[in-house]
């Protein structure tokens, strides 16, 4: 069972395989006190698999309406980014 930290404001996964979108929404919303929430290099998959972005997250939450709170809240704070390139496969295939 996850049990957060009441003060936590900030966390950075980074380099994460095989990661779940519906788990990084889950833990958005069971962290109130959560303000970002950043996927750094986040594989769906393995390394050479699609990134986490931020539309598999808000797929995960899209059964709710737009202004849901939940909806709206993993939207703002949720923020995939690409600190690495991946020169062949994944970011540039065509290479």
């Amino acid at each position: 069972m996850f049990h957060p930290h009441p003060h936590l404001r900030r966390v950075t996964i980074g380099q994460a395989i095989f990661l779940s979108p519906i788990t990084v929404t889950a833990m958005v919303i069971a962290i109130p006190s959560l303000q970002e929430f950043v996927l750094e290099d986040a594989y769906l998959g393995r390394k050479w698999d699609r990134r986490v972005g931020g539309e598999e997250i808000i797929q995960s939450v899209q059964h709710l309406d737009k202004d849901h709170p939940h909806r709206i809240r993993v939207a703002t704070v949720v923020d995939c980014q690409a600190r690495l390139e991946r020169v062949e496969g994944g970011d540039r295939a065509d290479i």
